[in-house]
Formats: C-alpha cells, sequence, structure tokens
C-alpha cells in the first residue's frame, strides 16, 4: 500500500482516528500531521491500560469509551498495529458495527518517514537522540533483518527432506525459505500460549527436522536451558538456525518491558553455548557486521538509509550486529 491510498480512502470522512497507540500509531500520526491532516483520536482496547490521557495532543480512548463519543459522525480507524494483532483488533470493530477501517503497515510510511526525519550524519557527533531508537522499522528495512534473511537462506538451501518445522512467534521465515506447503508441517511456538524453551516439559521430544530461533535468546534470562529445550525438541539429525542480536546494537525498551531483554553475544560466545549442548562439530557460527554497519545500527538507520547496499558485505566479527547459528543434533548410532 501507498500512503496516497490511505489519503484516497480517509478524505471522505468526518474524523479520522488511530488504534494502536505504540511506536506504528505514532509514526503515521507524525505522517499524517505533517500532510497537514487532523488526527482526532486514538484507540486502544479496552482492556489495556491507558498510561496517558494524551499523546501528542491527541486524546486515547478505550474502543468503547471511542464508540459512544459522537456516533453520528462519519468515522474511519486507521489500524495501526503489527499484523499479529490486526485479526484481534479488527474482530473487536466488526463487534461494535465498525467497518470503516483500514490497516496501516510501517510500509506504507517509509518513504514521507525519511522525508520528515532525513539522515544528516554530521550530527551524528552533535546529538544524544539516534535517528531512530527502533531499529530503523519506521524508516525502513532494518538493517539486522537483512543479515537474518541472508543467513536463513544460505541455511536453507543445505537442507534437505524437511518434513516439519518449528519456527517461535510466526511461520513467516519457515515458509519463505523452506517453500513446499503440500509437503511440510509449519508450527509455531508460542510462548504465550504456555510452550517454554526452558522447559521440556511443555516441549515435545525429537519432533522436528527444523527449529527456526531467531533474535529469541537474547531476551531468555536461562539461555542455557533454551539452548537444551531445542536440542529437546529437534529431532536426531535435525538442525536448529538461531540467530542473535551481537555484540553491538540497540536496546528496545518496549521488548525488555513486555519480554525482558539480558544478552548481547559475541560469535565465541553463542558458539561455545551452543556446542556445550550440541557438540563442538555439530555447530557453524557465522557473525554479520562491520564498524561501519555497526554505527548505522547503533544511529537505528535502516537499509535505505545507506548509499552502496554493497557495504554490508565486509564482515568483522568484533563489530557483529547479528550472529546466525546452524546446529545440528547427532544422529543416533
Amino acid at each position: 500500500m501507498k500512503f496516497d491510498e490511505i489519503i484516497t480512502f480517509i478524505e471522505k470522512y468526518d474524523s479520522i482516528s488511530i488504534y494502536g497507540a505504540g511506536e506504528l500509531g505514532r509514526s503515521l500520526l507524525e505522517v499524517l500531521q505533517a500532510k497537514k491532516i487532523k488526527v482526532d483520536a486514538f484507540i486502544i482496547s479496552d482492556d489495556q491500560p491507558i498510561d496517558k490521557s494524551m499523546i501528542s495532543s491527541i486524546p486515547v480512548f478505550s474502543l468503547s469509551d471511542w464508540n459512544r463519543k459522537n456516533p453520528l459522525l462519519k468515522r474511519c480507524v486507521l489500524i495501526a498495529v503489527s499484523d499479529l494483532y490486526q485479526a484481534a483488533v479488527t474482530k473487536n470493530l466488526n463487534r461494535y458495527g465498525i467497518v470503516d477501517y483500514l490497516p496501516i503497515t510501517f510500509e506504507a510510511l517509509h518513504e514521507d518517514m525519511r522525508c520528515i526525519h532525513p539522515l544528516r550524519p554530521e550530527k551524528f557527533f552533535a546529538s544524544l537522540e539516534p535517528v531512530s531508537r527502533e531499529f530503523g522499522m519506521e524508516r525502513g528495512t532494518p538493517i539486522d533483518r537483512v543479515y537474518i534473511e541472508q543467513f536463513l537462506y544460505k541455511a536453507a538451501k543445505d537442507l534437505s527432506n524437511v518434513s516439519t518445522i518449528l519456527e517461535v512467534g510466526s511461520d513467516t521465515y519457515s515458509r519463505k525459505f523452506f517453500n513446499n506447503d503440500d509437503l511440510i508441517q509449519y508450527d509455531i511456538l508460542r510462548h504465550e500460549q504456555g510452550v517454554d524453551l526452558t522447559n521440556k516439559a511443555t516441549l515435545p521430544h525429537n519432533h522436528y527436522d527444523v527449529f527456526v530461533c531467531t533474535q529469541v535468546f537474547n531476551f531468555i534470562y536461562d539461555v542455557k536451558a533454551a539452548i537444551r529445550g531445542a536440542y529437546y525438541l529437534l529431532k536426531p539429525g535435525g538442525t536448529l538456525l538461531a540467530t542473535v542480536q551481537g555484540n553491538v546494537g540497540q536496546v528496545s525498551r518496549t521488548d525488555m518491558k513486555l519480554y525482558g531483554d539480558y544478552w548481547r553475544f559475541t560469535d565465541l560466545g553463542i558458539g561455545l553455548l551452543i556446542s556445550e549442548v550440541f557438540g563442538d562439530d555439530q555447530v557453524r557460527v557465522y557473525p554479520y557486521g562491520n564498524a561501519l554497519i555497526a554505527t548505522a545500527f547503533v544511529q537505528g538507520l535502516s537499509l535505505e538509509d545507506l548509499e552502496d547496499e554493497s557495504l554490508l558485505d565486509s564482515v568483522e566479527s568484533e563489530y557483529a550486529i547479528n550472529i546466525g547459528v546452524i546446529a545440528t543434533k547427532r544422529k543416533k548410532l
């Protein structure tokens, strides 16, 4: 979706509200305000606490309170939450008979956000504020995501006879890099449903050919137990494809509040941790990043902010922003 399509959608309404008061919602507000478009309210779910009654001078309402306010207005709602929650938000809106809504993604805002906040490298040493505190997500493609996909693309090519895959949080990468829907069972590990890598009692045993575990171990305090859990759920001969944030990067306060955020790894450290469980000869470690890219990542630049994408190709492990690990569970003799 292009932002022009959003403008076309909202121009026929008297009142515009944004459902979602997180980073995506706030970025959407910035772009709308830059284009002189008035936003009347932020909406959050009824079960969410309202920490602030105003965001950037815009009032915040629970959905039920908002629905009671000016019901005769010709209103529309721009849904600004992650894909994970959009179905639940849509269901809530439909329950109140609200059908004039449009889901928004960061992709629709990228170009406008880069225009609103142009890159000025000369200010890196003159300002305490980074370009982005969200890994550049609101500006374009986060740089670490480029490395994650490079790693998974190369690792997946070397794996065959895959029939069962487990991925943490979603099956997006599983389906993208192991694209054979007719032959593969794609499962999702959902921590919110009680599945816990640190608790083997919640895990299937010797079940999966591949376990895709991207940017997870940083958020688990008992990381050694989590690695043992990953080993436990793999079949003999099964493969763990893991990525972790390296020794250089940002900390998302939002993620820390939701999940905890405990570790940053060197390629030596994460390699040793996983080798203790899988065996030294069963583990391969791939650092990604260099001094220039580490600087860009700390500042929150996106891939689209870089003048030349080939700058990502050089690897200096002491400046790794991301590390990929392939670990294979030994086959039984």
